[in-house]
């Protein structure tokens, strides 16, 4: 299958959530095949889960989070931003997996007045997959379809920003499923976009005591945010399906927001 007609086909969006102050839309890249070794002879064949990124927006300007991999993903998500005709402000990263910034640069051209920002420790774990071992593993699992030019975000040494005058929280998660990990919580409309601190209807690290741990801890800060603020209403993930079994293996990852 081609895979920028098959980007085309699939690629789903959600009704936005809408409110009198912001509102939010998520944008779903499908799965995508992944060249490398299959972890066993049967069933699924290796690939990337389908991942999303939500955009968040007040009757002007927006912000976004998380960046997509491919070109054809990043071109796809830039032109349902564009749909939206907003101003793109930000867009802010939540880990360091390469797989929700590798598309930066795409989304930066097409919108150049648009600040791209991650907490300075994501930054600092980003610069693994900058290095020739990683980018050459990611040109490997995905031939012919990673950006040319890969960029990182600025470091934002603050735990807040706004949106047209609303406040964004960023919530410092530790180490999830990779160190370092962050969610941006929108107090406004009771929104947490929760990077890899939460997977859509499983949790792929069950199996690792030590990360399970640390996971929930995690999880138990989102459920007191909900009781604490009574205003967590929607709950955005990055993994947008993933299976109940073995974990597959992912690019930045022993295993599978997406």
């Amino acid at each position: 299958m081609d895979v920028a007609n098959g980007l085309k086909e699939i690629t789903h969006v959600s009704a936005p959530v809408a409110s009198n102050t912001l509102s939010v839309n998520v944008f779903t890249a499908p799965g995508k095949p992944m060249v490398g070794e299959r972890p066993k002879p049967f069933g699924e064949a290796l690939g990337f889960d389908p991942i999303t990124s939500t955009l968040i927006f007040g009757e002007y300007d927006a912000v976004l989070v998380d960046a997509m991999t491919t070109v054809d993903e990043a071109k796809a998500l830039a032109d349902w931003v564009a749909l939206h005709n907003r101003n793109l402000e930000t867009i802010y990263i939540t880990h360091a997996h390469f797989d929700h910034f590798y598309g930066l640069s795409i989304l930066l051209d097409r919108f150049p007045g648009a600040r791209a920002i991650a907490t300075p420790k994501t930054v600092n774990a980003m610069q693994m997959s900058f290095t020739p071992t990683v980018e050459r593993l990611a040109r490997r699992m995905f031939p012919g379809q990673v950006p040319t030019k890969l960029v990182a975000p600025e470091p934002y040494e603050h735990d807040t920003f706004t949106l047209e005058g609303y406040e964004l929280r960023i919530i410092e998660q530790g180490h999830t499923d990779s160190p370092d990990t962050t969610s941006l919580y929108v107090p406004s409309i009771g929104l947490i976009v929760a990077g890899d601190v939460v997977y859509n209807q499983c949790r792929m690290y069950v199996v690792l005591k030590k990360i399970s741990a640390i996971a929930i801890k995690s999880l138990a800060l989102i459920v007191v945010l909900g009781t604490a603020y009574q205003s967590v209403a929607t709950l955005c993930t990055t993994n947008a399906a993933c299976t109940s079994e073995t974990p597959r293996p992912r690019a930045g990852r022993i295993g599978s927001r997406r």
